[in-house]
């Protein structure tokens, strides 16, 4: 009896290392800082599954990458909304006013400095943005 007591603890330290070092690696890989909990399932002696349910080595990798290309995507949609949206003013300013009209009504310089101060203000808030995406990768050790 006292053999598979011991034979039991043996197993419990190897189970409870396993776990250990399961949730060291993920947490290495993690873009963000997070609490990771390992769930152990253990099969009849002899039983093999079927298949594999770890994570490639590469998952936080992949997960990056994935946000990164969300963020690009969020970017350059917000940037063909402003593109659009000047068209339409275009659009617009051209359907309702006759040429030359518009001039005195707003002073063409004028219409450039506004239009490039948007811009600016909007290059300023995707520099914030990636910048933020930035933070939350892993820093190289």
């Amino acid at each position: 009896m006292a053999t598979a007591a011991r034979t039991q603890q043996a197993h419990e330290k190897q189970v409870q290392k396993i776990v250990e070092e399961a949730a060291d690696q993920i947490a290495a890989d993690s873009p963000i800082e997070e609490e990771v909990v390992v769930s152990v399932e253990e099969l009849p002696p002899g039983q093999r599954r079927a298949t594999r349910t770890s994570l490639p080595k590469d998952g936080a990798e992949a997960v990056t990458n994935t946000v990164m290309q969300s963020a690009a995507k969020s970017v350059e949609v917000g940037q063909q909304l402003a593109a659009d949206s000047f068209n339409a003013w275009i659009d617009f300013t051209k359907s309702v006013f006759q040429p030359g009209e518009v001039s005195r009504l707003m002073h063409p310089k004028a219409a450039v400095e506004s239009s490039f101060r948007f811009a600016e203000e909007l290059l300023a808030v995707q520099k914030e943005f990636t910048l933020r995406m930035m933070d939350a990768l892993p820093v190289p050790k």
